[in-house]
């Protein structure tokens, strides 16, 4: 696959055997490695064009501040205008949220439940709060899975998995070093961000 970067010409491979699985520790260590919404676009370049809002008090971008003593309702980040599923199976929001969240649902939850988010952001020198963002931007942005799915106990909203892939490249060579297909669930009428997983294969094909 061949792509234009922004400021430059990348052409982007499929990782070897060799590149992939025996060099992600030194890739990382000299910073080369950066995961990607698009392989061959820097998120940097990407992300900023993203109708994307939060909520800055007194937080650090993407997200607004999300402490021990912060109201679970608190939205931390907002997307825009967002059509999941199919014409037969259906979701459209004008605004789908990320709350702050308990140990239930929205920020914390993803925070205190996958841990891997955290293990992968570590690859790029980053926080698990920023792979979050690529991964629900991707998600909710450029869906490639979605689907309905029934509650598990009765008398709570059904929700809708979204899902696409997102991508570590090697920033110098433009090798695509690891692909995730992450798992994002939204509340079908509360439209808040449930949970996300940082899925190797979705779980909303």
């Amino acid at each position: 696959m061949a792509g234009i970067g922004i400021a430059f010409l990348s052409f982007v491979q499929l990782a070897t055997s060799a590149h992939a699985a025996g060099n992600i520790e030194e890739l990382t260590r000299l910073r080369l490695l950066e995961w990607r919404v698009k392989p061959d676009v820097p998120n940097e370049s990407l992300l900023s064009a993203a109708f994307l809002s939060w909520n800055p008090d007194p937080g650090i971008p993407p997200f607004s501040a999300c402490g021990p003593a912060t109201d679970k309702f608190k939205t931390v980040a907002s997307w825009q205008y967002v059509d999941l599923g199919t014409p037969q199976d259906f979701m459209h929001a004008n605004e789908v949220t990320l709350r702050c969240g308990d140990s239930s649902h929205g920020l914390k939850h993803i925070r205190q439940n996958r841990p891997e988010w955290s293990s992968l952001a570590a690859i790029e020198g980053k926080d698990g709060d920023a792979l979050i963002r690529i991964a629900i931007d991707a998600a909710l942005e450029g869906t490639t899975w979605s689907k309905r799915v029934s509650p598990s106990t009765a008398n709570r909203d059904d929700k809708f998995c979204a899902s696409a892939q997102i991508y570590l490249v090697d920033k110098v060579r433009g090798i695509i070093v690891q692909t995730l297909e992450p798992s994002k669930f939204v509340a079908e009428h509360g439209h808040h961000v449930i949970t996300a997983y940082p899925t190797n294969t979705s779980k909303c094909k």
